[in-house]
């Protein structure tokens, strides 16, 4: 014993799929794998990397378009929003079972601190080029960036695997 109940990908993708829920659908640790990114682009720095500054990256780094929507990666409660140090606006989302989810270098916030948003839910835009801490790329410095961190308990988490694999390819563009 001591492992806790875990359920089927169906139930946890017909618990997702309701959009009248005002709580997250499965408990988030259940949510592994199911977690959407929260916008497309080139994934540039993945967690535990170099950060390109000395330090190692607690979470992950994308080169979004221009302009680029940010959606949820996660039913939960709009913790925290506003300008953070230099990283643009950020958004922290209570994500439930301890976990928050932080993200970053946006240039603009569509919620408010205490609303329920359901995972692929908008949050936020993206701005035309970087804002805040520069992340060296082949994409160049002027592509906007953003910041995903995900905690437990306050402590970083390793993203990977926690995504869903996108059912089918997209072209961002």
């Amino acid at each position: 014993g001591g492992r806790a109940r875990t359920l089927d990908s169906e139930t946890i993708r017909l618990a997702l799929s309701n959009p009248d829920r005002t709580t997250p659908a499965v408990p988030f640790a259940q949510a592994r794998g199911f977690l959407t990114l929260p916008s497309g682009g080139d994934r540039v720095i993945e967690y535990g990397a170099s950060d390109g500054f000395g330090g190692i990256s607690n979470g992950l780094s994308i080169v979004t378009r221009a302009e680029a929507t940010v959606i949820s990666p996660a039913d939960g409660w709009v913790l925290y929003k506003g300008e953070y140090l230099n990283y643009g606006q950020i958004v922290i989302i209570d994500a439930g079972q301890d976990y928050t989810i932080l993200l970053a270098g946006l240039a603009g916030v569509s919620v408010d601190i205490g609303q329920f948003v359901l995972m692929g839910e908008p949050v936020g835009t993206m701005g035309s080029r970087t804002i805040g801490q520069t992340v060296t790329t082949s994409a160049g410095a002027s592509s906007p960036t953003l910041y995903i961190e995900m905690r437990r308990s306050n402590e970083p988490v390793d993203p990977t695997g926690w995504w869903a694999e996108p059912e089918t390819p997209t072209q961002s563009g």
